[in-house]
């Protein structure tokens, strides 16, 4: 991998999206591919259960996802992007995230992760049975609470092992604070919360947000640096489920007061779900700079909304069409929606050829547009 890393088509990657995220090349169009953990396991035969008991089995399978995903996938990603494709930030030098899924923020606060052999950790069970349960939780230890020695274990260990080679990226805090509610309390006790217990719901969501500002400020100190582009993944916020009040009275105060604690920036804001609703009030977050616009979100009103503003739009796509044409017929009416505006094409956990053919067909037509990342 750090062979991989240092080829000049990588380093070339490398510094375009230096460029590419303070604007300075915003009429290319990367292309990249964000298949979740769980794919390349199944492909690789990795069993994840194991992955996640022992730091060299999770080095050793991390190292063949990452290889594997070079060698299926012709995209314009870098080697070290964190699987699920948020993370393709830090490239200043070839780089192993750990990521050990949304679970690792959840258990800090109590709430047991589960593993399985063929699908990514996923929450447990909420732990707050009643209201009055929140003033049993105390604020995460950076050391001891849920999987953070785990954390601390695997990061000393990958750290040895790869002597220098491939930078190590110790974990982040990236779940929004509706996410950890919503493991916390459970789905349908906390929508009852927003209407019954408001004051408890506020309480909750101050609660989560301290959490993390502390969690942060521990992290800086252990690692002797100040966290880079933030995030916030919220596949949570979801106006399938949350309405406009719900999110503009109990979710996005809390957001915005983690956007003035990383100094005015939330540098990517990710959600799976529909936003098309409160994509005015998600677009005036302080100093966001990239945000997803899932399959079920509107592209044209974001790109209404965000059209000569700096903030990237990252267009995911699924259910990729079977032929060229359709392929090229989709990505045309993608550009056509997001002009004027900074864009990523983005496919997650589609079938492997499937993803194979759309990188191939979506490069192809950049390039004969002239906004292509890379050659």
């Amino acid at each position: 991998m750090y062979e991989i890393a240092s080829t000049p088509s990588q380093q070339a990657l490398r510094e375009f999206w230096k460029r590419f995220y303070v604007f300075q090349e915003p009429e290319k169009v990367p292309v990249t591919v964000g298949h979740s953990r769980w794919m390349y396991a199944e492909q690789l035969g990795i069993d994840l259960v194991q992955m996640f008991r022992n730091a060299e089995t999770h080095l050793r399978s991390t190292l063949m996802m990452m290889k594997a995903q070079r060698q299926w996938f012709q995209d314009d990603g870098l080697v070290g992007a964190t699987f699920g494709s948020w993370n393709l930030v830090d490239h200043i030098s070839a780089h192993i995230s750990l990521y050990f899924g949304p679970p690792f923020d959840t258990s800090m606060f109590g709430v047991e992760p589960v593993f399985a052999k063929d699908k990514d950790p996923v929450n447990g069970k909420p732990i707050l049975k009643t209201s009055d349960d929140l003033d049993e939780l105390h604020y995460p230890d950076f050391y001891k609470s849920g999987m953070m020695p785990l954390a601390h274990e695997f990061y000393e260990y990958i750290t040895k092992r790869v002597n220098d080679k491939l930078e190590v990226m110790f974990p982040r805090f990236i779940m929004g604070p509706w996410g950890i509610a919503w493991a916390l309390r459970g789905l349908e006790n906390l929508l009852v919360d927003t209407y019954r217990r408001p004051d408890f719901v506020h309480k909750l969501m101050n609660f989560i947000t301290e959490s993390r500002i502390r969690w942060e400020k521990e992290r800086e100190g252990f690692l002797g640096s100040r966290i880079h582009h933030p995030h916030v993944d919220s596949d949570e916020v979801d106006c399938g489920v949350i309405s406009p009040r719900i999110y503009k009275e109990f979710i996005l105060p809390y957001e915005k007061r983690l956007a003035d604690f990383y100094g005015g920036e939330i540098f990517y804001y990710h959600s799976c779900g529909n936003l098309t609703p409160i994509l005015d009030s998600v677009t005036s977050i302080p100093g966001l700079k990239r945000l997803e616009i899932s399959p079920w979100t509107d592209l044209k009103k974001a790109a209404e909304l965000i059209r000569g503003r700096n903030i990237i739009i990252q267009r995911r796509l699924r259910q990729i069409p079977n032929t060229e044409e359709e392929v090229k017929r989709l990505m045309e009416a993608t550009l056509q929606e997001g002009r004027g505006c900074v864009l990523e094409a983005d496919v997650v956990d589609e079938p492997l050829e499937t993803s194979q053919s759309w990188v191939k067909v979506t490069k192809s037509l950049m390039r004969s547009l002239g906004c292509s990342a890379s050659d």
